[in-house]
């Protein structure tokens, strides 16, 4: 099903167009919402936050760790845990010792490499093909620590200490004596200081953290054993969050207390969990109430009398109902304040907690017949990107700025409404500003496949570690109202029928029965689904595997996982076939993880990012390094230019996914079923994923307006069938309205066409259709055609809405004349050309086209090597990385005989669009002299790795987009992308090929000599037909003019 869109605002640059590069961070303008003070829960009235800063950070490399026994949440005794001091006794923990680090904070973040770099083991996807990255993380022992001095308002109380999360194990020490335990990671902990204490002195509070090692990559479903039990293998990071606080409490306190929504409008059940650590009942009443935290008002209350008994925990819950309260949505995210409290017998309240939430309901509706997402009361559609959790700097926890940041760069540059935390577990800090900037989250714990392991299958402690972690992931986050719904795995294979599923579905209902909860978020069309609606018990299952048609037990998604990165005029056809159409109406309709163009990372930016930031990052040799070769390539191949600085490149590359996006989320939008949809992905990183939209400073790739525009609510569409042409031809469109608003849409909309003169001519006017509750797109007209687009360069196509002037849609058209100005009558000869590629070329006028015979003469020969249908398809595993073949690679070749042509003076185009080709030719054209041949770059990895062409003026592009990456007017796939690594005297590289974060570049299109005849060299057979055949036009016609362009 590849069918395809044109992106609303993006701007199709010709020859003549510059592209915007000025950096582009993404700096939050408004005061930040977010600082070191600001929190979700409020454990009591008597609190201390420990600062972010003044900690010290020691690798203790000589610890032994690897023989440890290892306690997951259940088992922790503290009393019967061994006591396990630095190296060289307590003393070691010293102001000399270590370096002084801010939390958030890792090792890897300071200490990369430490203990070396070696190849990555079981820790990234392409370890056994790339060589490119080393691993650097610190595996082993390392302490933080600082003085606390605790006030006098917490004498006599019991003094907890909350740990946000740290990784992996963490040992919490209070002037040496061990205090708290936690083997799960990047979760919150409270820790019993009060036995511990000294009053009225320094507390030496030290965590002992322990990195087992981890994956580095996107990869969730692995388990690592240490210590007697196996548990998920998450992020290879070893460090501590920021946020830590310390509370005193009397006996009786209240352990933890939640909002849970309910269908009705501004009603909520609360509930609470309390604790008495006295010696007698405590009698009393636990008082619920629903304050605004601005006005402090105070809008409900309800009491329930309770007693708590000595040594166990008691929960209570009841309904809470706020007439007057404001509801939690996307463009008016209000967010309240639920306070329990502990009143005893006196009447005095002795005991608070507050805890964040919003009034508000989101969950499916009409499961069987048209299925869709309602919140508060209306339809909406789900635009989301998943985030693997990856953070600059120290890898694994977001700065204040960046959590922010994140929020706002989703909402207000890209138009999203929800971002996924995706294979990893949430961040507190992020959904505080979600809650409040009206930002979704789907919550993931990652690897939760791992919770329904049946029994038969051993990996027994794995399971339990995992129930304990999707547990204390929808404890830690249920009362946040940007929290839509949780999904247990990504792309995992389950049994609708296992009672094991039903025993983990069930767990997380008792926790939030609130909540829809997805069992397989990824290719029903590959594995069952099961999944629940909120406050239902009912599992809908799957019968088996979906197809097109539906058949996922009421919740369909699907992954993309070939090569879509980049958009083809195929992928739009009409109104019902087109990439991302479904006629699926009776289940809820999820395109998951979209696989779009990955994109290099902006080095010089992320660089300028680290050293603002204090110059140390994890990533930060990978960024110098990929800096550094691209800078090398561009001097010694003349691409200065075309990107005078590195970073216009960047930026360049960058567009080409914006640009992608927005038309897939344009497609995504036409369908009126589709009900949700997720970008691949969010964040970038170094090493790995550089599908992101952003990189793991959260800054922006390139100009947001493709993405921005075609997500804007009201938003009119006049979708091109073609995006390159000749001139006289007429352009064709579909043209729709799609409104996301609930609200009828008023006006006239008109189609117009400017030419590259700047003359407008009208196509077409049509009256805003009538509104039709729940539906979100509406079709104009049907194959509308422009008039004769006349002369070469950017005609733009606008469809104007006359009451929303700021939402018009603009297409850029590129119009090229099918040959250049200076082309004349050849005599062609091929050799062993694909039936394709003789097809384009008979298309060009006034050529004259041969089988290549030995002696003839020729103005040009055309060749290929090897067979005729020789393919540069590439085979791809289930997620859709290419999976090199076994074995040596077939080398194929032209005929001797042309080789002996090119000598006596007869140019050589060589078009080799398989490897085999191009290493068997080059080779060929090397041993003759004309240049030096290196090998390959090699092949795109996978679409979410990426790989581009970048272009400078040259006459083989005349009259093409130049001076640019290759984009949507190009469309070149990575899928088989590749590039020579060639120099010599007479090489010249107008296009060269890339890769992900490879330190190589070649050439995807060079020219060079052997002797004094000119010969081409081109990978690139599958750009727009159009672009081809004026490429071949060109290209012909300079081999023909022996390398020397008169135009």
């Amino acid at each position: 099903m590849n069918r395809r869109s044109f992106l609303s605002s993006s701007a199709l640059l010709s020859a003549s167009c510059a592209l915007n590069t000025a950096p582009l961070a993404a700096e939050a303008t408004d005061a930040p919402l977010l600082t070191s003070t600001t929190r979700s829960v409020r454990y009591s009235d008597t609190e201390m936050l420990i600062p972010d800063e003044g900690w010290h950070l020691w690798p203790d490399r000589a610890a032994t760790w690897k023989d440890d026994t290892i306690y997951l949440p259940e088992d922790v005794q503290l009393a019967t845990l061994p006591v396990n001091p630095p190296t060289g006794g307590w003393s070691a923990l010293a102001p000399s010792q270590g370096l002084d680090v801010t939390l958030p904070a890792t090792v890897e973040q300071f200490f990369w490499g430490i203990n070396g770099f070696f190849p990555f083991k079981d820790e990234y996807k392409f370890e056994t093909t790339d060589h490119e990255v080393k691993n650097g993380a610190y595996y082993g022992v390392s302490w933080w620590w600082r003085d606390i001095t605790l006030p006098k308002t917490f004498s006599g109380k019991r003094t907890l200490l909350h740990i946000r999360g740290a990784r992996q194990r963490a040992e919490v020490y209070l002037n040496q004596k061990l205090v708290g335990y936690s083997i799960m990671e990047e979760l919150p902990f409270e820790c019993d200081l009060t036995a511990a204490i000294l009053p009225g002195q320094r507390n030496q509070l030290a965590i002992r953290i322990t990195n087992p090692g981890g994956r580095l990559d996107w990869v969730d479903g692995n388990r690592l054993a240490w210590g007697g039990i196996e548990f998920q293998k998450s992020h290879g990071f070893g460090g501590i969050d920021r946020g830590m606080v310390l509370s005193a409490h009397n006996d009786l306190r209240i352990a933890d207390s939640w909002a849970l929504n309910t269908p009705t409008p501004r009603q909520i059940t609360a509930h609470a969990s309390l604790e008495n650590t006295g010696t007698a009942p405590a009698h009393g009443i636990v008082r619920f109430s629903v304050v605004d935290p601005g006005s402090k008002t105070i809008l409900t209350t309800t009491d329930v009398p309770a007693t708590i008994a000595p040594g166990e925990p008691q929960e209570l819950h009841t309904t809470l109902t706020a007439a007057s309260a404001k509801i939690w949505d996307l463009d008016t995210p209000h967010v309240y304040r639920l306070r329990t409290q502990w009143i005893d017998t006196a009447r005095k309240p002795t005991a608070v907690r507050d805890v964040d939430f919003g009034f508000r309901w989101i969950a499916t509706e009409g499961i069987g017949t048209k299925a869709i997402f309602r919140l508060n009361g209306r339809r909406i559609r789900i635009y989301t990107s998943i985030s693997w959790g990856f953070w600059a700097l120290n890898g694994l926890f977001p700065l204040l700025a960046l959590s922010e940041k994140e929020v706002r760069v989703a909402k207000e540059k890209f138009n999203l409404n929800t971002l996924n935390f995706h294979r990893n577990l949430g961040k507190e800090d992020v959904l505080y500003v979600q809650d409040r900037l009206g930002l979704m989250r789907c919550l993931e714990p990652g690897g939760g496949a791992q919770g329904f392991t049946p029994a038969s299958q051993g990996h027994q402690s794995a399971r339990r570690y995992m129930q304990a972690k999707i547990t204390g992931m929808i404890r830690a986050f249920r009362s946040h109202p940007s929290v839509v719904h949780y999904i247990i795995q990504n792309e995992t294979t389950l049994d609708p029928q296992s009672p094991d599923l039903a025993e983990l579905f069930h767990r997380m209902q008792a926790e939030d029965p609130s909540r829809t909860i997805v069992g397989n978020d990824g290719f029903v069309m590959r594995a069952p689904q099961a999944w629940t609606e909120p406050y239902q018990s009912e599992i809908h299952k799957s019968k088996g595997k979906a197809t097109l048609e539906g058949g996922a037990g009421g919740w369909w998604v699907d992954h993309t996982g070939h090569f879509s990165d980049v958009w083809q005029d195929a992928y739009y056809v009409n109104k019902t076939d087109f990439y991302f159409y479904t006629p699926v109406k009776a289940e809820i309709t999820e395109w998951g993880e979209m696989k779009g163009a990955a994109s290099i990372d902006n080095h010089t930016s992320i660089l300028r990012e680290i050293n603002l930031h204090g110059g140390h990052s994890y990533d930060k040799l990978d960024h110098e390094q990929q800096l550094a070769a691209y800078d090398a390539f561009l001097d010694a191949w003349g691409f200065r230019k075309a990107f005078p600085t590195a970073e216009k490149l960047f930026l360049s590359i960058g567009r080409r996914a914006y640009e992608t996006w927005g038309q897939f989320m344009e497609n995504v939008r036409i369908c009126d079923e589709n009900d949700m949809a997720a970008i691949s992905g969010w964040e970038s990183t170094a090493m790995e994923n550089h599908s992101g939209l952003v990189d793991n400073f959260r800054d922006l790739k390139s100009d947001p307006a493709p993405i921005f525009n075609a997500l804007r609510p009201i938003r009119p569409v006049a979708k091109q069938k073609q995006i390159v042409l000749f001139t006289s031809d007429h352009a064709t469109f579909d043209t729709w309205l799609l409104n996301d608003t609930n609200a009828p849409v008023a006006g006239t909309l008109q189609l117009t066409v400017e030419s590259p003169k700047g003359s407008i001519a009208e196509v077409a006017t049509y009256p805003a259709p009538a509104f039709v509750a729940d539906q979100l797109s509406y079709l104009l007209q049907e194959e509308v055609k422009t008039p004769p687009l006349s002369i070469p360069g950017t005609w733009k196509v606008r469809l104007a809405l006359s009451t929303h002037p700021d939402v018009t849609h603009e297409t850029a058209l590129l119009v090229v004349d099918p040959t250049p100005a200076n082309f004349r009558p050849l005599r062609v000869g091929l050799a062993r050309v694909s039936p394709q590629l003789e097809a384009t070329l008979g298309q060009i006028e006034h050529l004259t086209l041969e089988a290549f015979q030995p002696g003839a003469k020729y103005d040009v020969i055309v060749g290929s090597g090897g067979s005729s249908d020789a393919s540069k398809d590439l085979a791809t595993d289930a997620e859709g990385a290419y999976k090199p073949g076994s074995g040596p690679l077939p080398e194929f070749t032209l005929p001797d005989e042309v080789m002996v042509a090119v000598r006596a003076g007869t140019p050589l185009l060589a078009i080799t669009p398989t490897d085999g080709q191009s290493i068997g030719v080059a080779k060929q054209l090397a041993a003759l002299g004309a240049f030096t041949f290196h090998g390959m770059v090699g092949a795109s990895r996978a679409s979410w790795m990426g790989s581009w062409y970048f272009i400078r003026q040259h006459p083989l592009y005349d009259g093409m987009p130049v001076d640019q990456a290759m984009s949507i007017h190009y469309q070149v796939k990575g899928g088989g992308s590749n590039g020579w690594m060639v120099d010599g005297p007479s090489v010249e590289i107008p296009c060269a090929y890339a890769r992900d974060h490879d330190r190589n570049l070649g050439a995807g299109t060079f020219t060079a000599r052997v002797g004094a005849t000119p010969i081409v060299m081109h990978r690139i057979v599958d750009m727009h037909p159009v672009l081809l055949r004026r490429w071949l036009a060109n290209t012909l016609t300079w081999l023909s003019l022996q390398g020397v362009w008169k135009g």
